[in-house]
């Protein structure tokens, strides 16, 4: 199924770096959009956007749309359904479900997963749970760091050295 959206003339577009209305459109661009799959059909959004010269943040940038981050393929919802299908499916699974490729599922989950994990809060921690995991062959070494009353990964250390601890431990609060 294909889909063709134009931005509608009347409305100002809005900048995707401030979030304000943008008078100088700099130019209009068309992108293919993967969307949710309709009645078992691919459905493929033809999206005209422009790109606008923003006073605000002094930079060239595509206009803010709910529907779709700055320069994605794929839309925000179509992006939340291959992520919620990482967590259940392989990536060569999810990829064959969807018809993306392999690359493609990888790079979507990951830019979800950062989107959810990337800034965890650090306060209100009451135990921690530190451990070591070995890579390549007990070459490389990571440090987890955990909330022992939830699981939840606080951060991973690209180290196991003592400094690398206490510097984690000296940036959080008392």
């Amino acid at each position: 199924t294909l889909i063709k959206i134009e931005p509608d003339q009347r409305y100002l577009p809005i900048c995707s770096g401030c979030f304000k209305p943008v008078r100088s459109v700099h130019s209009t661009h068309m992108r293919a959009l993967r969307d949710l799959p309709m009645a078992g059909s691919i459905v493929v959004i033809y999206y005209t956007y422009r790109t606008v010269q923003c006073p605000n943040c002094s930079l060239k940038l595509v206009e803010h749309h709910d529907f779709v981050d700055p320069y994605a393929r794929v839309t925000k919802r179509f992006a939340q359904y291959v992520h919620e299908l990482c967590m259940h499916m392989t990536v060569t699974d999810v990829a064959e479900h969807t018809g993306l490729s392999w690359d493609q599922v990888k790079h979507i989950d990951k830019i979800e997963l950062r989107k959810h994990y990337s800034k965890i809060p650090k306060r209100n921690l009451k135990i921690l749970c530190i451990d070591e995991i070995s890579l390549k062959k007990h070459h490389n070494y990571l440090t987890v760091i955990a909330d022992h009353e939830t699981g939840r990964v606080i951060d991973v250390l690209k180290s196991r050295t003592y400094e690398s601890v206490s510097l984690f431990l000296n940036k959080l609060s008392k």
